[in-house]
């Protein structure tokens, strides 16, 4: 009967409304879970593209996009304050770094290294070992590699370091023999001149790591110093 016809055509499109409404809900349940992945990767690739973007400025000599460059990527993924309280995390730090750029534009090319300014030839190189909480910074000045060398432990959270240097080496650049290796620098600068080492407020020196990636990090230093840095892939 036409009753019976309408009755069942009702029960045909009641149960094909459910299935679209099941599939519906399922999608939705399937991209919700995808989401922060997808969120993820997309903080990855713009990460990705303000690092290009601060290489790039550094290379043009343009301060003020540097600037902006690392300002995006301290936004965009600033570092866990767990960095150093968890070893998966602190490996991120672990290696061999290159100075890409430095976001003070008084600097005029010189490096302030732990007091001793010098104005190197070639990008400096920063060496960080986790594992035995040392660090030292290289770089190349006239015929000679300077190599500033220091103990570093957990600051006032876990992306701060106190950083205490306290040896001076010097090395041929050429034969790479060495030539000095002077402990007495330091113990005197702190003496009489400690605000090379500490600043102005005489705290510990200290760098935080406010970003850190797969090969970038941006470390801001208690002088109020600003860090931009590569990783290098050799020894």
């Amino acid at each position: 009967s036409f009753v019976e016809v309408c009755a069942r055509l009702h029960r045909t499109m009641s149960r094909s409304l459910l299935a679209a409404a099941w599939l519906v809900g399922t999608s939705a349940l399937q991209l919700g879970a995808l989401w922060p992945s997808t969120k993820t990767a997309n903080a990855k690739s713009l990460c990705r593209v303000w690092e290009e973007e601060a290489r790039a400025a550094a290379l043009a000599k343009d301060h003020d996009r540097v600037v902006e460059a690392l300002e995006e990527l301290e936004a965009l993924a600033p570092a866990p304050k767990s960095l150093l309280d968890s070893p998966r995390l602190a490996k991120k730090l672990h290696g061999t770094w290159r100075l890409v750029a430095t976001g003070t534009p008084s600097s005029g090319g010189a490096v302030d290294a732990a007091g001793l300014r010098l104005r190197p030839e070639s990008p400096p190189i920063e060496v960080v070992d986790v594992k035995t909480g040392t660090i030292a910074n290289e770089m190349r000045v006239r015929d000679w590699i300077v190599r500033v060398a220091g103990r570093f432990d957990r600051g006032r959270d876990g992306r701060t370091t106190n950083v205490e240097f306290d040896e001076v080496f010097v090395f041929d650049a050429k034969s790479g023999r060495q030539l000095v290796d002077n402990q007495w620098i330091f113990p005197m600068i702190r003496k009489y001149q400690p605000h090379l080492l500490y600043g102005k407020d005489g705290n510990a020196a200290w760098v935080e790591t406010t970003y850190v990636g797969d090969d970038c990090r941006i470390g801001r230093g208690n002088k109020g110093g600003v860090f931009f840095l590569e990783r290098v892939h050799t020894d």
